[in-house]
């Protein structure tokens, strides 16, 4: 093309002249290269190596879905330097971890598990006594002064109870590092009376509270932000810090599910008249009056609650552990949730919820306003009231409808996929750090 050979001539001029420093070039650039510009070539690349262009889209694309991945970057959000920066991160757990029977035991260990699958660099300060965590935490402030690391990040899981001593030493020291810290603010049954009534004497649930609210005002005073379960939490503990929710997650799951292949409803979980045992076995037992529908209770130990109901063949009673459970889900054709209705569960959410969801299991749910809304929001089960009469009529409308179980059998998957994965809750800590300075 004759154009191709003005073009060259012309840059090659441009080059001399360069070269030669002609006057007036530094002072008038943008003048001189449009007085040596050559006729423009318009050349479609695309068209041209069309299959080249495919191919590096789709590679780019895959390589930009890895980085997210790896450094926790929201999927609207572009890569960049600010967001590939590797985080030091301290996670701080007041729980033992070792024996693995317990929501609260579960929830710091699989959050660990999936900060440490990011490419953050993730330090942990575990507690299987009280004394072992003391001398972790002495241990973790002398080595940072020594290597002189600083932290970016800073997450406590704590026990139900008021932090001790040296974790509030563990805090200012942090704060007084410059580190962003945040605290999983995890139960607040204590401001109940219907609920920790049962717990503890008049004086010690006095001193129990006074203690709680102490602990709540600390915190205030020396951390960045409060995770919650749930926004109606946050709502009802009314903190003067930043809060935002950060609710329990679950793992994908390879199911077979196909309701008519299953048998059974399932209930995993405490076992008491608050978490809804006697609610459930009295529904049980009038469902069994004209169908037959068999319900398996999977808990930690035989109790009293069960002796009227023991001799019954539509009843099963197992004790397993949290590794044991997991495979017996495949049998059954739905979870059920029946904690009974009350101010304190109207803002909680049942771990167990998210269990049932990644093993692909469509839920049943007593009227608490927080679940009920996770569940009918992403139709992975049904809303079944809070009395004998309405478990009854909602757990047979479910069970004898194959391709709703389906359909919410589909949701739940999609659900734990989408928005329900332990990596979703880290990327969420991270999230709230990088926009820490905004308003």
């Amino acid at each position: 093309d004759e154009r191709v050979i003005k073009t060259s001539i012309a840059l090659q001029h441009l080059d001399n002249i360069w070269d030669r420093k002609a006057k007036g070039l530094y002072k008038n650039k943008p003048k001189q290269l449009a007085n040596f510009y050559a006729e423009p070539i318009e050349l479609n690349l695309g068209n041209i190596i069309s299959a080249f262009f495919d191919k590096y889209n789709v590679v780019r694309s895959d390589l930009d879905q890895i980085i997210k991945h790896k450094y926790c970057i929201d999927e609207e959000e572009n890569v960049s330097v600010e967001t590939m920066k590797k985080l030091n991160v301290l996670i701080v757990v007041s729980l033992d971890m070792r024996e693995q029977n317990g929501a609260s035991n579960i929830r710091p260990a699989k959050i660990i598990e999936a900060f440490k699958k990011t490419a953050h660099n993730t330090d942990v300060i575990e507690s299987p006594s009280r004394g072992r965590q003391r001398k972790n935490i002495v241990k973790n402030i002398l080595k940072s002064i020594y290597t002189r690391k600083k932290y970016d990040i800073c997450y406590f899981e704590p026990s139900p109870f008021p932090i001790q001593f040296f974790e509030r030493m563990l805090i200012k020291w942090l704060k007084f590092r410059k580190t962003w810290i945040s605290y999983f603010h995890r139960d607040m049954y204590w401001r109940y009376d219907d609920i920790i009534e049962s717990l503890l004497t008049y004086e010690k649930l006095k001193e129990h509270k006074i203690k709680q609210e102490n602990n709540l005002k600390f915190l205030e005073n020396n951390i960045d932000l409060l995770f919650t379960p749930t926004k109606l939490y946050a709502e009802k503990l009314n903190s003067t810090l930043k809060t935002v929710d950060l609710p329990p997650a679950g793992n994908l799951n390879k199911i077979d599910y196909n309701s008519e292949q299953r048998e059974g409803v399932i209930y995993v979980g405490g076992v008491s008249k608050r978490y809804g045992t006697s609610l459930l076995l009295k529904s049980f037992e009038r469902i069994n009056q004209t169908h037959c529908i068999p319900l398996t209770i999977i808990c930690r130990k035989k109790e009293v609650i069960f002796d009227d109901y023991i001799n019954y063949s539509w009843l099963t009673i197992r004790h397993l552990t949290s590794s044991q459970i997991q495979q017996f889900y495949s049998e059954f054709k739905f979870g059920v949730i029946p904690i009974i209705k009350n101010k304190y569960h109207r803002f909680v959410l049942a771990f167990k919820l998210f269990e049932y969801a990644s093993f692909g299991l469509p839920i049943a749910v007593s009227d608490n306003f927080e679940q009920v809304k996770l569940v009918e929001k992403n139709e992975m089960g049904l809303n079944i009231g809070d009395s004998v009469e309405s478990f009854s009529e909602g757990i047979v409308k479910l069970y004898e409808n194959p391709k709703l179980l389906n359909e919410f059998h589909n949701n739940s998957v999609e659900f734990i996929k989408n928005k329900g994965l332990w990596k979703h809750r880290v990327a969420t800590i991270i999230k709230q750090y990088r926009g820490r300075n905004e308003k």
